[in-house]
């Protein structure tokens, strides 16, 4: 162990950890309905879906992630969602509890969910009570990525009830130039016809604008909105349902879908498809091609 991880295990152990739960048994922390609830409401209304998770907070404190920089204006923006109260959005957040009697969410997380969702819970506990209220309900985060978060439930049936959401319906897909949602499976090939507005693959929050424009003037309102654009796609989702929209906020569904047909047992790289979560994921090999996907795209911004 050297001297920078001796010094993170002591602000950990003697900081983090002892303040963290001490602002947790002083605040009420809000509800967050469980992942299977959470599928429930997306099935059965109409309504929009923005999610929050680690990246997303990270934003709004002030930090990066791995493909979108600081921003303070998205921070702002992302700030403003996970504070609304729209009737017609579900407002999807991580149920960072590990306790099991407390959370059914908890009951199926992974041992490594577990063990983060605890130590990320105490470290950011102060800033997530100014920044969520007490008195409200939170729909799942993770309601898209149900491989690698859960154990012991049937992520077959997950999948397919998942898929229910776009069946028989005209679905435009936003998402970055490396991302190709559904490119070598079969997640969906249950719609009735599929479109995609491909946008920037990194920092797509510079091109907000002009992404937003372009999705107004070409998608019908009568069509699903599905996006896969890091917080870029929280902040669409929720502004393109003021303007009458369904729009579904997905993330990383089909790199789960991915991986339940692999039968992963990690994250891993996925060849033709750029995966953030794992080292040299974002090295994606252009060569590879398909001709439906290429066929799809209605519309580029650089």
């Amino acid at each position: 162990m050297n001297i920078f991880q001796i010094l993170r295990s002591l602000k950990w152990q003697l900081i983090e950890k002892p303040f963290g739960a001490l602002v947790l048994l002083l605040w009420k922390e809000p509800k967050v309905y469980d992942l299977f609830d959470s599928l429930d409401e997306l099935l059965s209304s109409n309504k929009s879906l923005c999610r929050l998770g680690n990246g997303e907070f990270d934003v709004i404190w002030g930090g990066r992630i791995g493909f979108q920089g600081p921003n303070k204006k998205l921070g702002d923006r992302l700030r403003e969602i996970v504070r609304s109260k729209q009737d017609n959005i579900m407002i999807a957040i991580n149920d960072y509890s590990y306790d099991e009697k407390k959370s059914k969410t908890a009951r199926y997380k992974r041992p490594r969910e577990k063990a983060f969702a605890y130590v990320w819970r105490h470290q950011h506990a102060l800033k997530f009570a100014r920044l969520l209220e007490s008195n409200r309900s939170y729909y799942e985060a993770n309601v898209s990525r149900p491989y690698t978060m859960y154990e012991g439930i049937d992520h077959g049936d997950y999948f397919a009830r998942l898929k229910k959401l776009w069946a028989d319906r005209d679905v435009y897909i936003v998402e970055g130039v490396k991302t190709r949602l559904g490119v070598g499976n079969d997640l969906f090939d249950n719609c009735k016809s599929l479109h995609r507005i491909i946008g920037p693959a990194e920092n797509a929050f510079d091109k907000y604008d002009v992404i937003l424009e372009r999705i107004v003037s070409i998608v019908p309102k009568t069509a699903l909105l599905i996006m896969a654009m890091g917080p870029t796609a929280t902040i669409l989702a929720y502004d393109l349902s003021q303007l009458g929209y369904r729009a579904i906020d997905i993330g990383h569904v089909d790199i789960e879908y991915e991986y339940f047909l692999r039968k992963a047992q990690d994250k891993i790289k996925i060849p033709g498809k750029y995966v953030n979560e794992v080292s040299g994921g974002a090295q994606v090999d252009e060569t590879i091609t398909d001709r439906a996907y290429s066929e799809s795209i209605v519309c580029r911004i650089d």
